[in-house]
């Protein structure tokens, strides 16, 4: 939900429990806002947040005497305007044990997608790969399985075969949308800025800001953009290879000549983290 996080919590066992104290901020142990609710409160709707931003949130009870408990652990979430594709989660309990000259892989199955409702898994597609960096690759495709619930994998003989091997799973959904690998998609570009550089030729210059989380607030590394176009508007799920316009851009503004297009033309800047996930807008 845009601007918003639902959160919810146990009911104190207090016998003379007055009210509930809700506090939230940015940083770790410094929560300015401050939200107070009555006895009978164990949820509430936190409105006027920023959309992308992580924020921590920490509760404490008062009694009818006016004594306050403890905070208790911190517990963060980043509010969404849902919008661009929607895969699921990426997996991130992926365990690797050894049965004879065998590697097994298992896995838990993701039942939601990254804006928190439900979907539903096609298939994982299982990457192996020596070095841990840029995993996610055709070539380093070691295998398939199909389902939801095919959450294990052999890797027939990767046990006794020379140097190391990294592995990371993508659960895609019956939409063919991917997962992350190995860690969630990047965030989104936003905002895309455009302004006209000149009319003959015609040139136009696209600026946008350092994409430096992931979609669920923590740091991520960018490898690149890819700078899209279409001639007419298309939603993300209909951006692909097929519409880069420029790739590999490692700076966060390119001059583009449209000198023999002919009509409208639209763009998209994607970012790519540095193992090949493509963020959702």
């Amino acid at each position: 939900m845009g601007g918003a996080l639902v959160l919810s919590w146990q009911p104190s066992a207090e016998r003379d429990l007055k009210s509930y104290n809700l506090y939230y901020g940015s940083l770790q142990g410094q929560y300015p806002a401050k939200l107070t609710f009555g006895a009978a409160a164990t949820s509430t709707l936190v409105t006027g947040l920023q959309d992308g931003f992580r924020y921590l949130f920490v509760i404490s009870a008062t009694n009818t005497s006016g004594n306050e408990s403890a905070q208790s652990v911190p517990v963060s979430g980043v509010p969404h305007l849902i919008q661009g594709i929607a895969p699921p989660r990426a997996i991130t309990d992926l365990d690797v044990t050894r049965s004879g000259p065998d590697l097994v892989l298992t896995w838990s199955q993701p039942t939601e997608d990254i804006y928190g409702r439900p979907t539903t898994v096609a298939r994982y597609d299982i990457y192996a790969a020596p070095s841990p960096n840029a995993v996610k690759s055709a070539v380093n495709l070691a295998g398939t399985r199909i389902g939801a619930t095919n959450t294990t994998f052999t890797h027939t003989g990767a046990a006794v075969s020379p140097g190391n091997i990294s592995y990371v799973v993508t659960a895609v959904d019956t939409n063919g949308f991917e997962s992350g690998a190995g860690r969630e998609l990047p965030n989104g570009v936003n905002p895309l800025l455009i302004s006209l550089v000149s009319a003959s030729p015609q040139v136009v210059r696209l600026t946008w800001p350092a994409v430096t989380t992931d979609f669920i607030g923590y740091p991520t590394l960018i490898g690149h953009y890819q700078v899209h176009r279409s001639a007419t508007p298309v939603g993300r799920g209909s951006i692909d290879s097929s519409t880069i316009f420029r790739d590999n851009v490692q700076v966060l503004s390119v001059d583009l000549d449209l000198t023999g297009l002919s009509g409208p033309s639209y763009f998209s800047v994607i970012a790519v983290d540095n193992q090949g996930n493509l963020s959702p807008f």
